[in-house]
């Protein structure tokens, strides 16, 4: 059976430990097959908006999400493109929406091969109230999903 090669792959972050140790994971495939490697961060919708509006005027509202999107670029470059200088081709991505929802919108559009994420693996009541954006992702996309335990655990889940 012929190795599998995954050209156009996509690492999913939440810019947290268990995301870096995803992102060794993402950055090795894509060096080992050549391939591009997409880095995504979703902002998540506030689920407030309506009420945060009311207190917020918009150009306030468009500083902020301004703001923000400025910090994750300068966390990205710490986290990933430091690490990546001239290994692989790559795309840093900031998204907003419902994480799970975007993460498969995306990985659709740009017809990725594989979608690598980190997990924490919740369970018990901590699962019930977060979800898990990872799960989602993995019982409701359509293409590969790599699920990557913290470097702790040293495990991985592939779906």
């Amino acid at each position: 059976m012929k190795n599998k090669s995954f050209k156009n792959i996509l690492f999913c972050t939440d810019l947290s430990e268990t995301s870096n140790s995803a992102f060794e994971f993402a950055l090795s495939m894509a060096g080992r097959d050549q391939g591009r490697l997409n880095i995504l961060y979703v902002i998540p919708d506030n689920p407030n908006k309506g009420m945060s509006e009311g207190y917020l005027s918009n150009p306030r509202i468009k500083q902020f999400k301004e703001n923000f999107k400025n910090g994750v670029d300068r966390k990205f470059s710490e986290l990933y493109v430091e690490k990546i200088e001239d290994a692989v081709e790559f795309k840093t991505v900031t998204k907003s929406g419902t994480p799970h929802e975007e993460i498969m919108l995306y990985a659709e559009e740009e017809n990725s091969d594989i979608i690598v994420m980190g997990t924490n693996c919740r369970r018990g009541v901590a699962k019930l109230l977060s979800g898990s954006v990872s799960e989602k992702v993995a019982r409701g996309s359509k293409r590969p999903v790599m699920l990557i335990h913290s470097e702790k655990t040293g495990n991985f889940i592939t779906a």
